[in-house]
């Protein structure tokens, strides 16, 4: 039986790109988790709230400790005038949210203009418990998904 010596550099060469097509699959940016379309109207104190972001947080898979992991980004959306969100993932530009349980932050999207401009848009004094430290959840079921959030404020005199 003869064989064949491969040259150092060649060599290198081998195994450089069985590494580059080993990783090349890879990529953190590569991964999608599985996502489902999520909608739905947000009101407060029954009246229907625009220009507000919802943000759906995916929360631990797992058991808790070492197997427990994120199982992937954020989802986003802005009201419109009718109160109504459709959630994009935080890639840009697949529609939906991770399967699962999460944790929805709603918060004012006030801005768009100079300080006290013409077009600056009102700031909604949204209660703490609905966004920074919200305690709403919702889970994302593999179907479409209509979730609708009824927020309670204290009405002021």
């Amino acid at each position: 039986m003869r064989y064949t010596r491969l040259s150092l550099p060649a060599l290198n060469a081998c195994l450089l790109l069985a590494f580059g097509l080993t990783m090349s699959g890879c990529s953190s940016s590569d991964f999608q988790p599985k996502l489902s379309p999520v909608t739905g109207v947000i009101t407060l104190n029954d009246k229907p709230l625009s220009d507000v972001t919802v943000t759906f947080e995916p929360q631990l898979s797992g058991s808790a400790g070492k197997e427990a992991s994120i199982v992937g980004r954020s989802s986003i959306a802005v009201t419109d005038a009718t109160g109504k969100y459709e959630l994009v993932y935080n890639d840009g530009k697949s529609k939906g949210a991770v399967i699962g349980d999460h944790i929805v932050r709603i918060a004012s999207a006030a801005g768009g203009g100079p300080a006290g401009g013409a077009d600056a848009l009102v700031s909604i004094p949204i209660p703490s418990v609905y966004n920074s430290g919200s305690n709403l959840k919702a889970q994302v079921k593999p179907a479409e998904n209509t979730l609708d959030f009824k927020l309670v404020a204290k009405k002021t005199r």
